[in-house]
């Protein structure tokens, strides 16, 4: 399942499949290898390798493959060898003249006694989960390959992650960070960084990107998501290599340009439609809570001030909006392609997460050049939202800061986010490597006979659908959505949205009114607010 994995044994005379043990996985890059001295097997679970043993049916953590310079991606196997392990990797790649080339490389591993790595000093990152962005990965190992002084060393706590609690290890990371243990840089994924910025455990990133002359400072990078990344007080306390923009759309025929999109103006618009018409198609009520917390939630809370305005007509407009025109579940039995229904005029409009520009391009074909990003009725923000790939932040309490950002700014840097997927997976944040795949997706391209070349395509209910080079006016409508894009995930605090989410489901069931909801959610957070004074 999701956390986990079992293990199953064959047994031959009873023609059955005998359970052994389950181990707690949730990672994508998770492999099976060998037994080696006191375990039954080893597998890889993401960044770091462990070892069962299937008579106590406990696992340990061998080893953090990053700590002993060995790239987990490219990892084919792991073997026992005579006191220790070796590790083969095999990378694939094509150059530009299309020839295959492959590499091969093997790595001994000798388990060893004490702290110090050649003279060293060691700086510490925590993991919580055990899975790095490619960019942050490839950092790390560049930075302890090339940096003579200093090297970096994993601490992964995922290994307190048991089946069916994949959080536990950043409950132990956090409870250690709030208690003043915090490690010299972390990956703040999946934790509620906000409550660190707040009590000062978090270091300003913007002097050290400004200074950094060889980076280029915050003109190297795409700067409206950095700035939609800072803290309420200006400072910029985490970066990431890579972001998604959340949307909601419509056709400008219906929805108009977006300006002033209320309540009222929604309604209009879904009562043009036919009968029958969705608001957004296959999504749920705690779909639109959360999806809504992105463009919405957080209009009604003022940090500066201590202050939160949840018991207003505006937030029970905002309940009363997800009840009436969100299912409470799911239908699984109905089609849920969203594209269908935007083609067939069965919903009012397509939400999502657009990751590259196949995403932007689809948007404008599904639409034939007349969409709109009108976001969410009623947001006072941005009609986007910055979502955010792995984000790393500096301790305040680091003793070699200048150390730490020396790794911090790798990932930024066009060398490596390059290697990160190339121009076409992700958006990423260093402006060159931005720019080169918009020029690339702008450009056109042609066959020998002067046909143009498709520069992606997708499938829509078995059409296959053809991208060509962007126009002119898709560039500059893609650029403005950018720069007009104000939120992100950064700031976001869960605790609000899981008080919100406990009163707006009483309101959904039926066990109070939407004016006792939004006082309910206002005295709440008005506790918590104050408590974090």
């Amino acid at each position: 399942d999701y956390n986990g994995q079992e293990i199953l044994a064959v047994n031959l005379s009873g023609r059955t499949l005998d359970r052994k043990m389950t181990v707690p996985t949730n990672s994508i890059y998770l492999s099976f290898y060998p037994g080696v001295e006191g375990f039954d097997f080893t597998y890889s679970n993401g960044t770091s390798l462990y070892g069962a043993n299937m008579s106590t049916k406990e696992t340990a953590l061998l080893l953090t493959f990053i700590n002993c310079g060995i790239d987990y991606q490219s990892l084919s196997t792991v073997l026992p060898m005579d006191g220790g392990l070796s590790c083969i990797n095999s990378e694939y790649s094509v150059d530009t003249a299309g020839n295959s080339n492959y590499k091969w490389g093997i790595t001994a591993l000798k388990r060893y006694e004490g702290t110090e790595v050649d003279g060293k000093t060691i700086l510490t990152m925590a993991v919580a989960y055990d899975q790095i962005d490619d960019s942050i990965y490839k950092a790390m190992l560049k930075f302890n390959r090339t940096n003579p002084e200093y090297r970096i060393e994993v601490k992964d706590y995922s290994g307190y992650s048991v089946a069916g609690d994949a959080f536990a290890g950043a409950s132990v990371l956090n409870t250690e960070i709030i208690s003043g243990k915090a490690p010299d840089v972390f990956i703040t994924d999946g934790m509620d960084s906000s409550v660190y910025a707040d009590r000062g455990i978090l270091e300003d990133l913007w002097p050290y990107i400004d200074a950094d002359k060889e980076l280029g400072g915050r003109e190297a990078l795409v700067e409206p998501v950095f700035n939609a990344m800072q803290h309420r007080s200006g400072a910029l306390y985490e970066i990431t290599p890579t972001f998604q923009i959340y949307y909601i759309v419509g056709n400008s025929d219906v929805v108009g340009d977006g300006s002033d999109w209320t309540f009222d103006k929604f309604k209009s618009a879904l009562a043009s439609m036919p009968d029958g018409c969705a608001a957004i198609s296959g999504t749920s009520r705690l779909n639109m809570l959360y999806h809504g917390a992105r463009f919405r939630l957080y209009d009604f809370v003022d940090w500066e001030k201590g202050t939160c305005s949840f018991d207003t007509q505006e937030f029970e407009d905002y309940l009363t909006f997800i009840r009436d025109y969100f299912p409470a579940e799911i239908d699984w039995s109905q089609p849920l392609y969203k594209e269908e229904k935007v083609i067939s005029g069965e919903t009012l409009l397509y939400s999502g997460a657009m990751f590259n520009l196949d995403g932007f391009q689809t948007i404008s074909s599904l639409y034939k050049g007349k969409e709109s990003f009108v976001g969410w009725p009623g947001a006072k923000n941005s009609r986007c939202h910055f979502g955010l790939g792995s984000r790393i932040a500096m301790s305040s309490a680091s003793e070699h800061k200048e150390a730490v950002w020396e790794f911090m700014r790798l990932v930024l840097t066009e060398e490596i986010q390059l290697e990160d997927g190339g121009l076409q997976s992700y958006f990423h944040t260093n402006k060159k490597v931005f720019d080169a795949m918009l020029d690339d997706r702008c450009t056109p391209e042609y066959d020998s006979t002067g046909k143009e070349i498709p520069k992606s395509a997708i499938y829509i209910d078995g059409t296959r659908i053809e991208f060509y080079a962007m126009t002119p006016e898709q560039r500059s409508e893609f650029l403005s959505l950018i720069e007009n894009t104000t939120s992100s995930d950064c700031g976001d605090d869960g605790s609000i949205f899981e008080i919100v989410t406990e009163e707006a489901n009483a309101f959904f069931d039926g066990k109070q009114d939407a004016k006792k909801a939004a006082e309910a959610v206002q005295s709440r957070v008005t506790i918590y607010m104050n408590e974090k004074k």
